[in-house]
């Protein structure tokens, strides 16, 4: 039934809205009951415990196996856009920092050499980075501390100091 209504909402057909689906089911978006229904579960406390510690665990050694990988240009632009942020006064023009982590991660760690190690840390990411939006929307306020440790991660790149960037992941 849901597949229908979703279907006449955005004048697709089901098989569109099927394949939509089966794709957020991989990333753990959806679920899909024994009885076929669609559902959005919840994220529970500890559903997001347990993504930060995969995270915990699988960025710092994407990190390290990616420094050989990486162009430096755009973390050094990245560092700048960073520098700006945290100099930035009154939270209306503080830039979201939830970028500044997402380009961090872009740029180091997302150019790892082992693809599937890469596709586990996106696919991971996905309901935390719908949960910061969300978060946002409703008004919490922008990370400074946050923008702070992304200036000092990347300093410690830039400088070579890979293990030590890593650990402050």
């Amino acid at each position: 039934m849901i597949e229908s209504d979703i279907a006449a909402h955005f004048n697709v057909s089901r098989t569109i809205v099927r394949d939509v689906l089966s794709r957020l089911q991989e990333r753990g978006l959806v679920q899909k009951s024994q009885t076929s229904r669609w559902t959005a579960g919840p994220l529970t406390a500890q559903s997001i415990r347990d993504r930060f510690a995969l995270r915990k665990a699988l960025e710092p050694l994407a990190l390290t196996t990616a420094s050989t990988h990486w162009d430096i240009e755009p973390i050094v632009q990245l560092r700048v856009r960073a520098e700006a942020a945290r100099q930035q006064t009154g939270e209306s023009i503080l830039p979201d920092s939830h970028d500044i982590e997402a380009d961090l991660l872009q740029c180091t760690v997302m150019q790892a050499p082992n693809g599937q190690l890469v596709d586990i840390i996106t696919q991971n990411l996905l309901p935390l980075n719908a949960a910061n939006r969300i978060l946002s929307q409703l008004g919490l306020p922008r990370d400074r501390v946050a923008i702070d440790e992304h200036c000092m991660i990347l300093d410690l790149i830039l400088n070579g100091s890979i293990e030590p960037a890593a650990a402050l992941l």
